[in-house]
């Protein structure tokens, strides 16, 4: 889901989605080859949402079981941004140390 999240929308280098009697072939055509040619320029890819810096992980009983999604999909050759902060809410029972808990499970 992230890397779908996180991949440019169709059409983002700007470029009009097909116009009206024009085949959607010709114009995704036309879109992937202005895509390409960005990305030759060394420009990053456009989000649909944006520029990011944090992702909020809010869903304390199961957020640690998510974190291996953003493995890999951050890769340097596309992502030419800071990486963003990551912020995982989640729950420990142990009363001793929690915070060692979390970090061996996130691990």
């Amino acid at each position: 889901f992230l890397r779908q999240l996180l991949a440019p929308p169709q059409g983002a280098t700007g470029e009009p989605a097909a116009a009206a009697g024009e085949p959607a072939a010709e114009a995704a055509g036309g879109a992937e080859a202005a895509t390409s040619a960005a990305e030759g320029a060394g420009e990053a890819p456009t989000l649909a949402f944006g520029p990011f810096s944090h992702i909020l992980m809010n869903l304390p009983a199961s957020a640690l079981e998510f974190l291996d999604a953003l493995v890999g999909a951050f890769d340097a050759e596309t992502w030419h941004a800071p990486l963003p902060r990551v912020h995982c809410y989640c729950f420990s029972k142990e009363t001793a140390a929690p915070e060692a808990d979390v970090i061996r499970r996130a691990e």
